[in-house]
This record gives structure tokens, C-alpha cells and sequence, in this order.
């Protein structure tokens, strides 16, 4: 083999496997607050380097749960949830063999997560919807799949979910339910007992 073959193969295989979250979601303002928090916190660099993942992006307006009187580190915690280390697109969630599944998210990979807590359970639900939450046990699917954004088949996968997860084990949730009016923080810890 030449040289130059040596070299484009090279080349042809890095280009293959190569995708940028960054590139990919300036293409949508409405995930631009996502988008811009996967920059500041770093997570776009982890999904780079990842040959097969699926990103659950937020829209901006959903963001605002997750970002408003926070720290930074929170928000990695958070976002790195929305981050699954396998390839889901529309017609996989769908297809979900039992209606359920759980996936590792990035977060696990940060080794702050104990048990279920890096997890996020899918569950196909009746009427189309397929619905995410913590795989902690009982713990509620509070956001749903939207819409499909963008695939690079089986490398990587952005869906669109309607609301932030949130995992009871993240640190700082204190903090999160700190900030929910006294009624829901009543409610969101009566559905956990």
C-alpha cells in the first residue's frame, strides 16, 4: 500500500465515525441554550469522541428548568443524562422489545453514580408516546420523545424529549428542589414514598 492509499484510507475511516454535536445543533436555534450548555460544560467534547450515542436535546424553553439559578456542575450533571450511551432513533424507541428498557447514560461514566442512577428507563407508551425518566425505581417518565432532530445512522442520534430528567441520586438536588414552589416539592417527594 502507497503512501497516499495509507493516507485516505486513514482519512476515510476518521471521517466515517467523525461527528460534531456542536455542527449539528447550530443547525436548529431552537436547541441553541442546549447547545451552548454542552460547550460550557464540556459534555460536547465526551459526545465527539463517542462512535455510538444519542443525545436528548432540550429545547430552549425546557432548558430553563435546568439552567436558571444553578452552578454549572449541576447542569453537566443533568445534561449528562440526556446523553445515552447507545444509538435510539424513532423507529427503535418504538420497537422496544417488552416496552422497556434501560440505558446507560454518560453520566455513569463519571463514577458519582450509585446503582440506577447514571440509567434512564425508556418505556414505550400507549398512544405513540414513548416516555424517560431516572431508572431509578418508581420514579415518574416526566418527559417524552418529541421528534426526531438529526441521524448519522448508528453513530449518533439527537431526539428532541420535552422535558428535562431528573435523577432523584444527581448531586445538588437539594438545590434543584430548593428552587420548585412549596406544593410541588410536597408532590414530587410524596410520589417517591
Amino acid at each position: 500500500m502507497t503512501a497516499l492509499h495509507f493516507f485516505l484510507f486513514t482519512l476515510f475511516t476518521v471521517s466515517v465515525h467523525a461527528h460534531n454535536i456542536t455542527e449539528i445543533l447550530n443547525q436548529f436555534p431552537e436547541y441553541s441554550v442546549f447547545n451552548s450548555y454542552l460547550s460550557q460544560t464540556k459534555l460536547a467534547d465526551e459526545i465527539n469522541s463517542r462512535e455510538t450515542i444519542t443525545v436528548l436535546a432540550l429545547p430552549n424553553g425546557a432548558m430553563s428548568a435546568v439552567v436558571d439559578k444553578h452552578p454549572l456542575s449541576v447542569i453537566k450533571n443533568v445534561l449528562s443524562l440526556h446523553v445515552l450511551l447507545d444509538y435510539f432513533d424513532g423507529t427503535k424507541l418504538h420497537k422496544i422489545s417488552d416496552g422497556t428498557t434501560t440505558s446507560t447514560t454518560l453520566y455513569q461514566t463519571t463514577g458519582n453514580a450509585h446503582g440506577n442512577v447514571g440509567s434512564v428507563n425508556i418505556t414505550d407508551l400507549k398512544g405513540g408516546k414513548v416516555g424517560f425518566g431516572s431508572a431509578i425505581p418508581n420514579s415518574p417518565l416526566a418527559s417524552t420523545y418529541t421528534k426526531s432532530v438529526k441521524q448519522i445512522q448508528y453513530n449518533i442520534s439527537v431526539l428532541e424529549v420535552s422535558a428535562p430528567i431528573i435523577a432523584l441520586g444527581v448531586k445538588h438536588l437539594l438545590h434543584y428542589l430548593s428552587n420548585l414552589e412549596f406544593s410541588r416539592r410536597i408532590k414530587l417527594l410524596l410520589r417517591r414514598v
